[in-house]
């Protein structure tokens, strides 16, 4: 066998591994494809899922609440649904099925929309019905009583807390006044009875507009 022919085949083998690997990114990843218009009612729901657009992503967007209704599963439409889904004990994948439709349909809890919900720390979101002010409650789902929830304001050293929530208890703050039609978190610190503490620092946020009026 010649140097040529030998690196012509060798050409060949590595082409066929790029081509396979293509295709497997296609079949096991999500791809532009995959994403769907999705036309429904929240008396008839249909499943959606990241990238899909249409009728029922706008029906998810206005029961979540805290979210522009623009009818386009985006990334921080996905983000609610993972923190809906957690907070309400789901499977946390970021996909809009049966069950997710039926807790969504049975509407939202008195504390208003979760704005975040990781390791067993549920925080939600409502406002007063002149839309000037924010009230915050937290639910405390870990093992241990927590000292204090805090959440950072992006861009600044302000924010707000909430203090003493006891395993399984949910405690709501006073309004919250928030200029600005999105209110951004940086970070949540979360202060446990034990003397340890957690800082979250991935922003999170919510229109303030959207959120559903405090109950």
């Amino acid at each position: 066998m010649t140097v040529r022919s030998t690196l012509r085949n060798r050409l060949a083998a590595v082409a066929a591994v790029v081509a396979l690997a293509a295709g497997s990114v296609l079949v096991g990843g999500a791809s532009p494809a995959s994403a769907a218009t999705v036309s429904c009612t929240i008396s008839a729901p249909q499943k959606v899922r990241p990238g899909d657009t249409g009728s029922c992503v706008r029906v998810l967007q206005q029961r979540l609440g805290g979210l522009s209704v623009d009818g386009s599963f985006g990334t921080l439409t996905r983000r609610a649904v993972i923190f809906y889904q957690r907070a309400n004990g789901l499977a946390a994948d970021g996909v809009v099925g049966p069950l997710t439709w039926s807790k969504l349909k049975a509407g939202l809890p008195r504390v208003g929309t979760a704005i975040y919900s990781l390791n067993g720390i549920h925080v939600f979101a409502c406002r007063n019905s002149a839309n000037t002010g924010v009230r915050y409650s937290a639910r405390n789902n870990t093992t241990t009583d927590l000292r204090r929830i805090t959440l950072w304001y992006s861009g600044s050293t302000s924010g707000t807390y909430l203090d003493y929530i006891d395993r399984g208890q949910t405690k709501s703050g006073q309004y919250y006044q928030v200029t600005g039609a999105t209110a951004a978190f940086r970070a949540l610190e979360a202060r446990r009875a034990n003397g340890t503490t957690s800082t979250v620092t991935s922003p999170f946020g919510f229109t303030r507009g959207a959120l559903p009026v405090c109950r």
